[in-house]
C-alpha cells in the first residue's frame, strides 16, 4: 500500500478554507508537505499573507534544505520562494547557506 498522500487532496485541503481557519503548526506542515511532495505553492490559498514574516516556517524551511541539500538532493524549487516571504534577509543570512540559495535563485 502506498502512503505517499495523494497530491490533489494535499490541493484542495489549502484551499480558501485552510487559508482562513487550520492552526499554525499544521498550516505550516502542510505547506512544508507541498514543497516535499512537489506540489506548486502556488495552490496555497493565502501564502504570501499566512507566510509573511512567519519565522517558525522559515525555520522549518531552512532546516528541510539544509536537509536536502546534506543528501545531495534538490531543495524544491518552490522553497526559496516561501523562505523569502516568511523571514526576513537578516535572519537568512544568519543561516548557513540559506542566503545564497536565495541569491541563486535570482
Amino acid at each position: 500500500m502506498c502512503h505517499r498522500p495523494h497530491t490533489r487532496l494535499l490541493v484542495a485541503a489549502l484551499g480558501p478554507y485552510a487559508a482562513r481557519h487550520p492552526d499554525a503548526h499544521g498550516w505550516r506542515q502542510a505547506v512544508l508537505k507541498c514543497l516535499f511532495t512537489g506540489v506548486p505553492v502556488d495552490a496555497v490559498a493565502g501564502l504570501d499573507e499566512r507566510a509573511r514574516g512567519d519565522a517558525e516556517l522559515a525555520r522549518m524551511l531552512a532546516d528541510f534544505a539544509a536537509e536536502r541539500t546534506a543528501a545531495d538532493r534538490p531543495v524544491p524549487r518552490d522553497l526559496p520562494r516561501v523562505l523569502a516571504l516568511a523571514a526576513t534577509r537578516a535572519a537568512l543570512d544568519d543561516l548557513p547557506g540559506i542566503g545564497q540559495l536565495l541569491d541563486d535563485e535570482g
